[in-house]
């Protein structure tokens, strides 16, 4: 079963958010594990009312411009928990100025002003039909 969390590996997390200048105090790591194994990671930061990303990386990914459709929906996932990440932390806006990301982003209904991928991460939780 597809478990998409914050790291509990501390090295790991330690590892990577390193690499990109930041470290557990400043920054979370999100990962995607399936039965041990792990899919992708997404590192987060809090910028005011924004959560922005910083990275997102799936392992088996080696085009972001042109993803499979495991890899799209592992990024989705991804994607998704860190707007329920924001939105736990009362934030509104999701976002990732990386361009290599942009094709995904934008298929999940992200805004592109310049180089900037942008949500209100309410605009990812629409309710059901049956919920209103």
């Amino acid at each position: 079963m597809l478990c998409v969390k914050p790291c509990t590996d501390i090295e790991f997390k330690e590892q990577v958010l390193s690499t990109l200048g930041y470290n557990a105090d400043s920054a979370e790591l999100l990962t995607a594990e399936e039965n041990g194994r792990l899919l992708g990671y997404a590192a987060v930061k809090q910028l005011g009312q924004n959560l922005e990303i910083l990275r997102l990386s799936i392992m088996s990914c080696t085009d972001y411009s042109s993803p499979t459709e495991e890899d799209s929906e592992i990024a989705e996932y991804l994607v998704r928990a860190a707007a329920n990440y924001a939105y736990n932390r009362m934030l509104t806006t999701l976002s990732c100025s990386l361009p290599e990301f942009s094709t995904i982003l934008l298929r999940l209904g992200f805004d592109k002003v310049d180089n900037l991928c942008e949500i209100n991460i309410k605009k990812l939780f629409n309710s059901c039909k049956n919920c209103k």
